[in-house]
């Protein structure tokens, strides 16, 4: 069948249960040969590979889909609309309604059209049948129904996968692979170094100095199966953030793994918001310190990473980010901080599509309060240890090795970690943070010493 004669259909469905959000796919698929397959993708987008066959996606670059635009149910001349309406087993109607509840969506995906679909199906349907093919699309939103858009066109020749599944890839084993951790000198991310060491993975840790700690614990992962080098890196600048990449393919002849773990807590005299003109923030450097740290190195480490992988065709990849549950809250005392944790897990969610276009897996934690050298005094000082409960470190990294290895957890996801609990953070209609590990007694009060604090610094 030609592709102006493209059928599209519209199917309820009920998937991605685990976080109490139904996940809408949209996805468009191009019928090569064999029976038409109506492809359900799930929360777990690993599963485009279950619906069989040598299809491969059709490329647009931008769709807007609207409830206003009519594109998703074209008129067949091939076919009477009673004829489609029996096979999709809904009425035109019905699919109207369904229309009338789809928010604006963007599709996002390969090829060189950026452009509104036609009111011409047809039209349409030719436009993109003259794109290029690629191996993946993914559109992926919380919404309460999933949708699938099939086009079948005229067979093409079968050709060779040049790639796994998913499902197979993205379970990633640690073993005699490479990880790059920043920040890995201290905090969550010096146990994140000792665990992958102790499942056979070589690390590279990137960070301004090494403790003692690091320091041990480098010297005796050179006595084991798998080893450990220190690069002394300050994140902020790029030239010594790509030398780290460089000093892992160098030193391990690979790079399968980076975790951008650097990152401070708005600490007073180095960078915080409520001190204008004060330690690294001044007017000559002309940025803040602690948006530098938190927010443009592990974007940065992670544009490197893509790159690293792509450049070594290991068919592979993982980046795990540092978010917080204070992406999640509008915290007065310490707004960079927060701001720089809404950023990150922004930044995940953007990048959740490059697992199944490329096997490259882009995931992160939002622990809640741990208990790291980045809590200075002035912040201990909100905590009241009778009530609240810090997570540990173990229990952090043990997540961030989940995040790694486990098939379940496919680009996108976002762990919040508290004591008693490790769950999904989705992107719409969360309920927030919650369970033990999660609360600052002394919050309300760090609200009415920073408005103190306004009055003293600022209009002066």
């Amino acid at each position: 069948m030609s592709a102006s004669s493209a059928d599209w259909h519209m199917h309820d469905g009920e998937v991605g249960h685990d976080d109490g959000v139904t996940t809408a796919c949209f996805f468009l698929r191009r019928q090569q040969q064999g029976p038409l397959h109506q492809a359900a993708l799930t929360g777990d987008l690993s599963t485009r590979s279950r619906t069989g066959g040598h299809g491969c996606f059709e490329t647009i670059q931008m769709l807007r889909l609207e409830a206003s635009e009519r594109c998703l149910i074209p008129r067949c001349p091939q076919r009477g609309a009673g004829e489609r309406r029996q096979r999709s087993g809904v009425t035109r109607h019905q699919h109207e309604d369904k229309l009338q509840t789809l928010p604006p969506l963007l599709i996002a995906a390969g090829g060189n059209m950026r452009r509104r679909m036609s009111h011409d199906p047809r039209s349409a349907t030719e436009r993109m049948a003259q794109t290029t093919c690629m191996h993946d699309i993914v559109v992926h939103q919380k919404y309460k129904y999933m949708a699938s858009h099939v086009i079948h066109d005229q067979p093409s020749p079968k050709k060779p996968s040049r790639r796994a599944s998913a499902a197979e890839t993205m379970a990633l084993d640690v073993r005699d692979k490479t990880a790059l951790v920043t920040g890995g000198a201290s905090g969550i991310c010096l146990e994140v170094t000792r665990q992958l060491l102790e499942r056979g993975c070589n690390v590279v840790i990137a960070d301004v100095k090494a403790s003692k700690e690091l320091n041990d614990l480098v010297g005796a992962a050179h006595e084991g199966e798998a080893r450990a080098s220190f690069i002394q890196t300050d994140v902020t600048k790029w030239q010594e953030l790509d030398s780290s990449f460089s000093h892992a393919i160098k030193e391990f002849g690979r790079l399968d793994i980076v975790i951008p773990g650097a990152g401070i807590f708005e600490p007073q005299g180095v960078s915080n918001f409520w001190y204008p003109n004060q330690g690294a923030d001044t007017t000559q450097a002309s940025s803040f310190k602690c948006i530098d740290v938190n927010v443009a190195h592990p974007i940065r480490a992670t544009q490197l990473a893509i790159d690293s992988f792509k450049r070594q065709r290991l068919g592979h990849g993982v980046v795990v980010l540092i978010s917080s549950i204070a992406a999640q809250m509008p915290l007065l005392p310490i707004p960079l901080y927060s701001a720089s944790k809404h950023a990150i897990s922004g930044f995940i969610r953007c990048l959740a599509a490059l697992e199944p276009a490329m096997h490259i897996r882009v995931s992160g934690v939002a622990p809640g309060i741990v208990k790291t050298p980045i809590w200075e005094e002035d912040k201990l000082a909100w905590v009241e240890e009778s009530v609240d409960q810090w997570v540990t470190k173990e229990r952090v990294a043990n997540v961030i090795l989940d995040l790694i290895t486990s098939k379940d957890y496919v680009g996108g996801t976002i762990l919040e970690v508290g004591v008693d609990q490790v769950r999904p953070v989705t992107e719409l209609n969360d309920p927030g943070p919650s369970g033990v590990g999660h609360t600052v007694q002394g919050m309300s009060v760090a609200f009415g010493k920073t408005l103190e604090l306004i009055d003293e610094t600022f209009g002066k």
